[in-house]
């Protein structure tokens, strides 16, 4: 396929397949188009596709009914994870599907699957085939718990992951509280996510090595063992990925075979602190010098650090439940400390502390709003958006100042093919033959859902 966009970012000669579904795949290639890759999302001819675009909440109906997309509709997560990228349905059950995927990927640099492991074998498009096409191929196979192994058949999501690695243990522990508290889920897709950050740091490294090795680099001068402009299989599993994410600070002190100490987890130090109008977090409290100074601004807290349970970091630490309740006590209820005394006062005296915001805060906190953290964009079908930017900024490279918009579903389906040589009538009889697909057919129930109860709030 030869056919290049406007694309002036970072990495802007990299062409992406996608064959994903749901987040950890899908958002992969997502953060490779924020970069500026072009990313060409395969997906089923099953009148869904990905079946994240019914993701809850979801945006309204295309209202033409002389669209391919009437009555089609995108969950909102699903937009964020998959914007900026092509869309092509494919039925890889045909052979004349898997035939046209191959074709693509023959001049893509990167393919991405999250399949469950042996599936991409049965299909004909492992790594060991479709290097035969195109050497140069990074291949990114994502999973639950790895490609082999005593898990490998076990279906699993972020959730699963999250109670497997230890980590709704953790997290209901109390931040070290003597107190004990049952496992808690965070309520969101952290381990999806945080597989898909690993899986872009993995991709481009890949990328690099590559070209390193006499491909695309300026670099003559190398002496690695690396076959010239050679690609390469990585595994990675969401196991892995969350494990290597929260191990630092939740199992360091299981670094050595001994036990080296109960403050060991970083997040001991954390917590959330009542106020009389809200909540604040603070490191504050537990630190001797950041909690004499405290006591300069508020003096009715040095009744709470002359009792001797509190009277130094450890004791306060060990002490953790039986110290919340003191300063529930003392400083809400009988001294009515409210937010903004407290922060400012901690700002004043050089203390980390915020606001616990809620979810309307974040769109008027200024600091976001000075660093333009979230910016507004054109969807297909929500029209104007708010989306998180890319977090980066580089003071040469040039990202994309606009937001792309997400494709619908196989939107660019005849473009795609039309690229790649076929002519009207191929086309058409592809079309009849089911190998390919754009817009959800007159049969889907989709053209019976109710989305409207689904929308958002918009906010005032």
């Amino acid at each position: 396929m030869e056919w290049q966009y406007n694309r002036t970012w970072a990495i802007k000669n990299v062409r992406v397949v996608d064959v994903c579904e749901v987040i950890s795949g899908p958002y992969t290639s997502g953060l490779l188009a924020d970069l500026g890759a072009d990313v060409i999302k395969i997906e089923k001819t099953n009148g869904v596709g990905d079946s994240f675009r019914l993701s809850q909440p979801r945006g309204p109906k295309v209202n033409d009914e002389s669209s391919p997309h009437h009555d089609e509709t995108i969950g909102m997560a699903f937009a964020i994870a998959n914007r900026g990228k092509r869309s092509i349905a494919l039925n890889l059950q045909e052979k004349k599907g898997i035939d046209i995927l191959k074709q693509i990927v023959k001049d893509a640099d990167v393919f991405v699957q999250n399949w469950r492991p042996g599936v991409a074998g049965r299909l004909g498009v492992n790594y060991d085939e479709l290097k035969k096409i195109n050497p140069k191929l990074i291949y990114l196979s994502i999973s639950g718990y790895g490609q082999t192994g005593p898990y490998v058949k076990k279906k699993v999501y972020d959730s699963v992951i999250q109670a497997q690695i230890g980590m709704a243990n953790i997290n209901g522990a109390g931040n070290g509280q003597n107190e004990p508290r049952a496992p808690q889920l965070l309520p969101n897709a952290v381990i999806d996510k945080t597989t898909s950050h690993t899986a872009v740091h993995a991709i481009l490294a890949a990328l690099y090595a590559r070209d390193a090795s006499g491909g695309n680099s300026n670099n003559n001068n190398n002496n690695n063992n690396n076959a010239s402009n050679e690609g390469q299989h990585i595994e990675l599993s969401m196991m892995d990925a969350g494990l290597s994410y929260i191990y630092p600070d939740s199992y360091s002190k299981y670094w050595t075979d001994e036990n080296i100490s109960h403050e060991s987890n970083i997040a001991m130090v954390f917590d959330i602190w009542e106020m009389i109008d809200g909540a604040a977090t603070v490191v504050a409290l537990w630190g001797e010098p950041e909690f004499d100074r405290l006591i300069t601004k508020f003096p009715y807290l040095q009744e709470i650090k002359d009792n001797p349970k509190f009277s130094d970091r450890r004791k306060r630490l060990s002490n953790k439940p039986e110290f919340t309740k003191e300063w529930n006590r003392i400083a809400v209820h009988e001294n009515k400390i409210n937010v903004e005394d407290f922060l400012n006062a901690c700002e004043e005296l050089s203390i980390p502390a915020g606001k616990v915001s809620g979810p309307q805060d974040i769109f008027d906190d200024p600091q976001m709003k000075h660093m333009n953290s979230l910016v507004k964009s054109q969807n297909n079908l929500y029209g104007e958006t708010i989306q998180p930017r890319p977090p980066y900024i580089f003071s040469k490279t040039k990202l994309s100042k606009k937001i792309k918009s997400t494709p619908m579903y196989g939107e660019h389906s005849i473009e795609i093919l039309e690229r790649l040589g076929y002519s009207p009538s191929e086309i058409e009889m592809l079309k009849r033959d089911k190998v390919f697909a754009k817009g959800i057919p007159k049969d889907s129930f989709l053209h019976a859902l109710d989305v409207s109860a689904l929308r958002p709030a918009k906010k005032k």
